[in-house]
Parts: structure tokens; C-alpha cells; sequence
């Protein structure tokens, strides 16, 4: 979470514009990158994520909301 804060902070000295951390914990980062799996993809949405969300869980998981290939895919 550290990070996507540091990388936020960044980003808005940038672009000159707030850039927004929302965080959504829960059921091992699922949650938020169920999430941004199934955003619209408007270019404002990212998943900052460990590899925890994009490997780790569907091998632990036989049935998961998203697709973590789908998530890098957009």
C-alpha cells in the first residue's frame, strides 16, 4: 500500500492533477483487483498489485472472480 501511495504522490506532482489511492482490502487482494479487472477501461483505472493478485491466488483458488491474465491484457 506504501507504494501505490509513493507512486500517487508522484504522479500528481506530474500530471498536475490529484491522483486518488483507493484501497480495497480483503480475501488475499481479490477484492480490489476484481475490481479494476472489471473497471471500463477509461485509462484512469490502475491495479498496483503484488504477485500475490496476479499469480499466486489462482493457484490457491479454483474459482475466482477475474482473470489476472485479463487484468495485463487491456
Amino acid at each position: 500500500m506504501r507504494t501505490a501511495r509513493l507512486v500517487a504522490e508522484k504522479l500528481t506532482l506530474s500530471l498536475g492533477q490529484a491522483v486518488v489511492v483507493d484501497n480495497k482490502p480483503g480475501a488475499a487482494g481479490m477484492i480490489g483487483a476484481d475490481l479494476v479487472a472489471k473497471a471500463q477501461p477509461d485509462g484512469y483505472t490502475v491495479l498496483i498489485a503484488s504477485p500475490g493478485e496476479v499469480a499466486i491466488d489462482q493457484s490457491l483458488y479454483p474459482k475466482m472472480a477475474y482473470s489476472p491474465e485479463r487484468i495485463w491484457r487491456r
